[in-house]
């Protein structure tokens, strides 16, 4: 597998501490808790929902919450109408204030 070695190392760790766990039961945690973290953002994002919670979720949402699922190759801005000869590669992203928008590579 492809993470088999870290998994390996967090149940060596574990059993440091005292507590017997394989490889695959550190891996199947893991992924139990961020399927649960997942859900639990997706359903809070929607509006007219109660709030949910999960399992360390605080705990969680410092280490996943700002990891986005995918990362788009280019950003474009809606309001800003690239020239008609330009192509996705000529723009790069720049974070400017906190809002993500695309620019020419020429003005970077």
């Amino acid at each position: 597998k492809r993470n088999k070695q870290i998994f390996q190392t967090i149940a060596k760790k574990m059993q440091e501490q005292g507590y017997n766990r394989d490889w695959q039961q550190c891996r199947a945690k893991i992924k139990s808790l961020k399927g649960d973290y997942r859900a639990v953002k997706d359903h809070n994002g929607g509006t007219g929902r109660g709030r949910k919670t999960c399992t360390f979720f605080k705990e969680l949402d410092e280490i996943l919450g700002f990891r986005p699922a995918s990362v788009p190759p280019v950003l474009l801005d809606s309001c800003k109408t690239p020239e008609l000869h330009a192509h996705a590669s000529d723009y790069v992203e720049s974070v400017d204030s906190g809002s993500t928008s695309a620019v020419p590579s020429e003005v970077v």
